[in-house]
């Protein structure tokens, strides 16, 4: 509801401007690289300690190298800005609405990337025993 709110409050604006929607759409580009990893939990009470999740994964961030940013205000878990010398695209990780998992979202206008980007969380990731990051495991493997 909030999303549609959004779209029709610019669409109005670009009506103004003697525009449409098209036009709003046509400087987004597409990412070169995407892909979606799904990561279950250990813990039983896996809301609360996913949200914990998403909060050190935020100061991680914040004690991070240059060129990675958190995307603020974000409304849907953790979206993370990478620059080109660091991946050239984002990631975003978030608690699912109605399972017990954690996606994690990554895309990047640069081919390999994703894999620049995922080993960064990778990093991060590993440190939590709570969660079963196997299929992350499988990806940095396949990309070496």
């Amino acid at each position: 509801a909030y999303l549609v709110t959004r779209i029709i409050i610019e669409m109005a604006k670009l009506k103004e401007q003697g525009k449409n929607l098209t036009d709003l759409l046509a400087s987004l580009e597409e990412g070169v690289e995407e892909l979606e990893i799904r990561m279950g939990f250990y813990n039983e009470n896996f809301k609360e300690y996913g949200l914990t999740v998403l909060e050190e994964y935020k100061r991680y961030v914040d004690s991070s190298c240059d060129g990675i940013t958190l995307e603020d205000p974000n409304f849907e878990g953790v979206r993370v800005n990478f620059d080109s010398e660091n991946g050239n695209g984002w990631l975003l990780l978030r608690m699912s609405l109605h399972d017990p998992i954690m996606p994690l979202n990554v895309e990047s206008s640069t081919v390999g990337g994703c894999e620049i980007i995922v080993n960064h969380f990778y990093n991060f990731i590993t440190t939590h025993k709570g969660i079963n990051f196997e299929n992350l495991t499988k990806y940095i493997n396949k990309t070496i």
